[in-house]
């Protein structure tokens, strides 16, 4: 009982230092708001005794820090030093921002992260973790983006969806192949930035990948199965809208076409290592796993396809 009330009491404490991160117009809070959302996460870890047993959970802490160190000083080179450094400043910043999402190329602490984790706190590095980094790089977008910065993270994104599927492509665990899900989907959280439609695109990732480790820490296997296959943008769930979303607004925003088309065959071909893990999960783990849709099966899907719909009228 003193373990779940200390689980919950530091989920509550990382969701209050994400919305004050959110909150905050000082940058310098907001990395703030993340050391001490990762300090947390450190304090979960601990909860599941993982500090002891995985260099991963180190590697984890020592990345984390090291970024947010680069994105101090890029953030304090832009606002400070003169127009001639803005671009060695510009470049530290966006190495920073690179390596806390795990974009491409900075992407080596991703797999080795999800394999040791348990599922609860993949939730946690694949969604509330990423919000202030990604906040932080889109107002970097607004305020300081130069036509060469945006051409050099339109190839960041597009390399983390290729990097991204091809990891996949090689995963054998359900921890793996999430890992590599979570690099491909930094690179649609990048492009989503450019085309400002990363509010949607967010919440239509996180309420997949939520209800797909739910299912899988409960054993679902049905469920898990099609949340699976939602979160790897498979219509008509919640993720493949949430792409829609994207194209279409990049469209609107003059991103290449030759850009976007290459995006969305990625995306096609990265659907091919999730159907493989999801008729894995149901074909072989129903014998040990819950199968049979109740209540809370039809929630789910009520939810995922509510999300889808909401989406696409606003």
């Amino acid at each position: 009982m003193r373990c779940v009330m200390n689980f919950f009491s530091l989920s509550f404490l990382l969701g209050v230092s994400v919305l004050s991160g959110l909150a905050s117009a000082s940058w310098i809070m907001i990395i703030l708001m993340m050391e001490l959302g990762l300090f947390f996460f450190v304090f979960l870890c601990m909860e599941y005794n993982l500090l002891s047993l995985s260099r991963s959970c180190i590697k984890y802490f020592i990345v984390q820090s090291v970024s947010s160190l680069l994105l101090l000083l890029g953030g304090l080179m832009c606002f400070t030093l003169c127009n001639n450094t803005n671009q060695l400043a510009s470049l530290i910043f966006l190495v920073g921002i690179i390596m806390k999402l795990g974009a491409f190329p900075m992407l080596f602490w991703v797999a080795p992260v999800f394999l040791e984790l348990p599922f609860l706190l993949i939730g946690f590095v694949g969604c509330p973790l990423k919000v202030l980094p990604l906040m932080m790089y889109s107002n970097y977008y607004m305020s300081f983006s130069t036509p060469l910065s945006l051409i050099n993270m339109n190839f960041v994104s597009l390399l983390s969806m290729v990097f991204g599927v091809s990891l996949g492509l090689y995963m054998k665990t359900i921890r793996g192949m999430l890992g590599a899900s979570s690099i491909t989907h930094t690179g649609w959280f990048i492009l989503s930035i450019h085309s400002a439609s990363i509010i949607k695109y967010f919440c239509c990732y996180t309420v997949s990948l939520i209800m797909l480790l739910v299912c899988l820490w409960s054993q679902n296997s049905l469920m898990g199965a099609l949340n699976l296959m939602g979160l790897g943008g498979l219509p008509p769930f919640s993720v493949f809208v949430g792409k829609m979303i994207v194209i279409s607004a990049s469209l609107s925003c003059n991103i290449s076409e030759v850009f976007i088309m290459l995006a969305a065959l990625v995306s096609a071909v990265s659907l091919f290592y999730y159907l493989k893990f999801s008729f894995n999960m149901y074909l072989y783990w129903s014998n040990n796993m819950v199968y049979v849709l109740g209540p809370s099966s039809y929630l789910f899907l009520l939810i995922n396809f509510g999300f889808a719909l909401l989406f696409m009228y606003i």
